[in-house]
């Protein structure tokens, strides 16, 4: 994968949270994302860009983490 289609799935995953927080399956459903990918590029701007607002687990076990977004500092596009 090149650093530009890393780029605009950052992109993407930024503006499917800029709404509304959403699960990270919401957001690999509106993104086409992999929830794989989905939830690596969460846990890298975890610090800087979002925080996780709460967490289910439903009957099968998976756990649904909620996130907020919050100001995304420009340094989190170079770590990714």
């Amino acid at each position: 994968m090149t650093s530009s289609e890393r780029i605009n799935r950052l992109k993407l995953v930024m503006t499917s949270i800029s709404n509304s927080p959403k699960s990270i399956r919401d957001i690999s459903v509106d993104t086409g994302i992999p929830i794989a990918s989905v939830y690596r590029i969460i846990k890298k701007l975890g610090i800087d860009g979002f925080i996780v607002k709460c967490g289910t687990i439903d009957e099968f076990g998976v756990r649904t983490n909620m996130f907020k977004s919050k100001t995304l500092h420009l340094s989190a596009l170079n770590r990714y």
